[in-house]
């Protein structure tokens, strides 16, 4: 009696007798070897096995060898792929819209960053310049006053011009009264307090019975705006 052996997914099985072979799971494509063959051969090749295919349909063809289902294009499978167009034309569009928003809102913040730069330079710049050039904005000057020949001056004024655009908390005004010969007689000092940006600052000085004539000058300036001290 022929002893059969075949090939599984497992490997090499056998002997089988012919009716041992009826209990087994065969198809046309099994591999089957018995001892007059010189080699492994398809079962559906052997006509005393073919007897044991009759049940066992044959294979399917290519285009047909998947468990898929086919696919058509039904009215559903359509709406879907137009949602998901719609979809992605959606997000292309908010993306677009973002990416253009956050542009402008960084230019604008990089403008406005700029601008504040360059005016905070330029406030800079203007400042060092008032006050390496302070002398140029306070200007002192007086009035057409009284004196007398023997010596004797009233009607004094005198008034400190603040043509910067800052505040000086302190300016210091040296008055010397002097003889027709230039001799020092008398000096005074006097305080303007406060004097605003654009603003002159007047003082009357008391009178005196000595000198006929008058120097003045100022002798320091004080701005906390400037930082002059």
């Amino acid at each position: 009696m022929k002893k059969y052996f075949i090939q599984t997914s497992s490997g090499q099985e056998g002997p089988f007798s012919l009716e041992d072979l009826k209990e087994k799971k065969l198809d046309r494509t099994t591999q089957v070897w018995y001892k007059e063959l010189k080699e492994w051969t398809t079962i559906d090749k052997i006509p005393e096995l073919s007897e044991l295919l009759e049940n066992v349909p044959p294979p399917l063809p290519k285009n047909l060898e998947t468990n898929q289902p086919p696919k058509f294009n039904t009215p559903n499978a359509k709406s879907e792929v137009k949602k998901r167009n719609n979809f992605s034309r959606l997000f292309y569009l908010v993306a677009v819209i973002l990416i253009i928003f956050l542009c402008g809102k960084f230019g604008f913040e990089y403008y406005e960053d700029s601008i504040y730069k360059n005016n905070v330079k330029e406030e800079i710049r203007q400042n060092e310049y008032v006050r390496n050039n302070i002398r140029d904005f306070v200007i002192v000057e007086r009035n057409e006053y009284t004196y007398r020949e023997i010596g004797g001056i009233s009607n004094l004024k005198i008034s400190v011009s603040n043509n910067s655009d800052f505040l000086m908390d302190k300016v210091s005004v040296k008055v010397e009264y002097l003889k027709p010969n230039g001799i020092i007689l008398e000096t005074k000092n006097l305080t303007f307090k406060n004097i605003p940006s654009q603003k002159m600052l007047t003082l009357d000085v008391p009178d005196t019975e000595r000198g006929t004539s008058i120097k003045y000058e100022i002798v320091s300036i004080e701005s906390s705006a400037l930082a002059l001290y």
